[in-house]
């Protein structure tokens, strides 16, 4: 259990300038129609010099509701004369068929002075551990000697089309070395300029460290020959929200014996109200296996938001503000407010503040500790969760 005291909160201010990261949900038979392996993003915010990250998942509420599934391993490319930015399967022999559903989240690309850790990184020669040819070091004098960096990351396509259908997962103090590295299996080697998407400016979406127990972690039988591996997620902002858009980073911390080289998706269970991230079905095609337990993901979520760096207004007809805030925390609804309750980033609950009879409340954290922190706000039939930092 982490406790973020002022000098680590500050470290994490410093990262960034204000927010700009958006994030939204793609389906491939909305707008333009998927062509072989590829799906082109139809984002309006999105522009050439962004970053962006896509992970797969599956939600009834927006067209899929297989419980399990092959995850097909995907990149993100760039290409102006098929539109813009385009989520790509690996596999140029597998179809990008309709309906199928994808978390997207974006950035501007860092540029000379700024301070947000947004980039692509390219595995050159020289970045290969010699005598550990499965790591690519991430050489930038952001991130280096500094592992309170919530990093989010995905495939890039490069301009040469390298091959590249590895599953990676992020580690900090490899060898030793005092820097953040993309390690896949070490069976495998990072293929030379094989390239991967960075995003570094994850404050307005970084909910927490989820670790991987046998608490959390559980099988589903779907057929015969088909089991569903997975676990659970739990916080209050995911509960019963399928609108939340997820996405969970393996970070194998240097030393721990852990490892995770699986692809993998996140499903949201209707009939529990939980967020899951689940392996693939190839992975383990039968009984006696189990999703790994002591592997940690960073958990990072949102409704959908296009880029913003302003107050949070990411709910229709909600807003909150100041955000960051150091005393009072103000809440606007569309309709009279009933009550707030108000949640640290642990998920523990710390009070409720009843309503007034009218769609304005505000709530004074001048007493709680510098972190981020939760108000789920109930408001006529409606139940919305909001993010906000104590500063």
């Amino acid at each position: 259990m982490k406790t973020i005291t002022l000098i680590s909160f500050l470290i994490i201010l410093s990262h960034i300038s204000q927010a700009q990261v958006g994030v939204k949900r793609h389906i491939t038979d909305k707008g333009i129609p998927p062509i072989q392996n590829i799906s082109v993003l139809n984002i309006p915010d999105i522009n050439p010099d962004m970053v962006v990250i896509a992970k797969e998942v599956r939600n009834a509420q927006y067209g899929t509701d297989a419980i399990a599934g092959v995850v097909n391993p995907i990149s993100v490319g760039y290409d102006a004369l098929i539109g813009g930015h385009y989520i790509k399967y690996d596999d140029p022999n597998i179809t990008m068929a309709s309906g199928r559903i994808f978390n997207v989240i974006y950035a501007p690309r860092d540029t000379p002075g700024s301070q947000n850790g947004n980039f692509t990184h390219t595995a050159i020669a020289n970045s290969i551990f010699p005598v550990a040819p499965y790591a690519t070091v991430i050489d930038n004098p952001l991130t280096n000697n500094d592992d309170t960096w919530n990093l989010v990351s995905s495939k890039n396509v490069d301009d040469n089309e390298i091959f590249n259908d590895l599953p990676v997962n992020l580690n900090y103090n490899f060898y030793g070395s005092g820097e953040w590295v993309i390690r896949c299996q070490p069976s495998f080697n990072i293929p030379i300029n094989a390239e991967y998407n960075i995003i570094g400016d994850t404050s307005s979406v970084y909910l927490y460290d989820h670790i991987t127990t046998p608490q959390n972690v559980d099988e589903i039988v779907i057929s015969v020959t088909e089991y569903a591996y997975f676990s659970s997620l739990s916080h209050p902002f995911l509960n019963n929200n399928p609108d939340a858009i997820v996405f969970a980073e393996p970070i194998i911390p240097e030393g721990s014996g852990s490892s995770f080289y699986f692809e993998h998706s996140l499903y949201y269970n209707s009939n529990t109200g939980s967020h899951e991230i689940h392996l693939d079905l190839d992975t383990f095609p039968g009984s006696g296996y189990n999703f790994p337990t002591n592997i940690t993901f960073k958990i990072y979520a949102a409704n959908e938001t296009s880029l913003s760096t302003t107050d949070i207004s990411i709910f229709e007809n909600l807003k909150a503000y100041p955000n960051p805030t150091q005393h009072f925390f103000n809440i606007e609804a569309h309709n009279t407010i009933s009550e707030v309750e108000l949640f640290n980033i642990l998920g523990q609950k710390l009070e409720i503040i009843k309503g007034n009879g009218t769609r304005n409340i505000q709530m004074d954290v001048a007493k709680y500790s510098y972190g981020y922190y939760f108000a789920k706000v109930k408001a006529g039939n409606q139940i919305e969760t909001i993010r906000f930092v104590k500063n």
